[in-house]
């Protein structure tokens, strides 16, 4: 993707030193919409985390996943997508309008186009946001009425959320209800089909909306002299072709989403399913980050710990003590909480060497998560 404008020293697009900013308070937001936190994660943990949620409960989440993503993806892109030429257009195809004025062939031609140039916009930022390689079937040669309702998927951050992302995106641009099927072709590749039908589960009278409350804070970064970008940022390498980001630092694939995506998928999660969820996500992700890292990656101190979650988007470390048999930490303006849990829990049992522990949490009304591990 050569037409990708890229900073000229650490060689990341400039769309990511445009569109976000790291603040002093430890969380990633838009200038365009300051209500709106983004975080920038190892994403393999996503699918990981709801196969292992999946192990713990005993039945398939998928449904719920690409209900409670899709619900939010609709709500959030019917806002701006598409462009009201292509809604009128689509309104006057499809009998909406009183007009009785048919379609020419040069109008149709024109409206194929300009549909197809907001498809692919639309999927190129999924590119730099790490979501992998989202692009049309062939559909659009085949002439098919719907064309966009047909995609192919590679090297997905995570299926599901891609999926559901896809689902919600086609269900904007048609203003209709859809589901989708996503059936594996190639290694890493799914083809992704949406369909108008009645969604399998019924969560769209829930649509949650998490607000964080954000405090002042003290957090400074290394940054990237042209683009202005955190060091921990502008070290990543940007596979643009393939829609991955790299850190060679921790060897992770990285992607930036929203993190009230996850939580709203982990609160209809139990809504549907019951109060022992919230205690088997922190399980799950516990488990994934012990099998993932050694005991050798987590001896760190503190300020790597703030500086490190800082990066992320998660919030400001504040208070850090403990000794052999428990640690105790605050996270201010935090969020992803469930998962935050997990990961303390896990980096804690790793860098002490225990086998197991015991958690305690608070989440304050202020965005304070105040996380307590003990020896067990």
């Amino acid at each position: 993707m050569k037409d990708i404008p890229i900073c000229g020293v650490c060689k990341v697009p400039v769309f990511i030193s445009r569109e976000f900013g790291w603040e002093k308070s430890g969380a990633i937001l838009t200038p365009s919409s300051r209500e709106l936190r983004w975080v920038f994660l190892e994403s393999e943990y996503i699918d990981l985390l709801f196969r292992g949620l999946e192990e713990l409960i005993g039945v398939p989440l998928d449904n719920i996943v690409i209900e409670s993503r899709r619900r939010e993806t609709r709500h959030y892109m019917a806002k701006i997508w598409p462009p009201q030429e292509i809604r009128d257009y689509l309104n006057r195809r499809d009998g909406g309008t009183s007009t009785n004025e048919p379609v020419t062939p040069r109008e149709k031609e024109e409206f194929y186009r300009l549909a197809r140039l907001q498809v692919l916009g639309v999927q190129n930022i999924g590119r730099i946001y790490g979501y992998g390689e989202m692009f049309p079937a062939d559909s659009w040669e085949r002439g098919d009425l719907n064309p966009w309702r047909f995609n192919i998927l590679r090297n997905s951050y995570s299926v599901l959320m891609n999926v559901a992302v896809l689902l919600g995106s086609v269900e904007a641009f048609e203003k209709r209800d859809m589901w989708a099927k996503y059936e594996p072709t190639n290694e890493n590749t799914y083809t992704v089909t949406c369909y108008e039908e009645e969604h399998p589960v019924h969560l769209r009278e829930r649509l949650w909306r998490q607000k964080y409350e954000l405090k002042p804070g003290d957090i400074t970064y290394e940054c990237c002299p042209e683009c202005g970008l955190p060091e921990e940022i502008s070290r990543c390498v940007w596979f643009m072709d393939k829609g991955i980001i790299f850190d060679p630092l921790v060897n992770r694939r990285m992607a930036i989403f929203g993190p009230s995506s996850v939580d709203s998928i982990l609160k209809d999660l139990e809504f549907e399913l019951g109060d022992a969820v919230p205690s088997l996500v922190i399980e799950a992700q516990r488990r994934i980050i012990k099998s993932e890292l050694s005991s050798e990656d987590w001896k760190r101190r503190a300020p790597d710990f703030k500086r490190m979650i800082s990066a992320r988007g998660l919030g400001n470390l504040t208070n850090f003590k403990g000794d052999k048999t428990y640690l105790t930490l605050t996270i201010q303006n935090s969020c992803l909480t469930l998962i935050m849990v997990g990961s303390v829990q896990a980096l804690v049992e790793l860098a002490l060497g225990w086998e197991c522990s015991d958690y305690e949490y608070e989440l304050k009304e202020d965005g304070d998560l105040i996380v307590t591990i003990r020896r067990k």
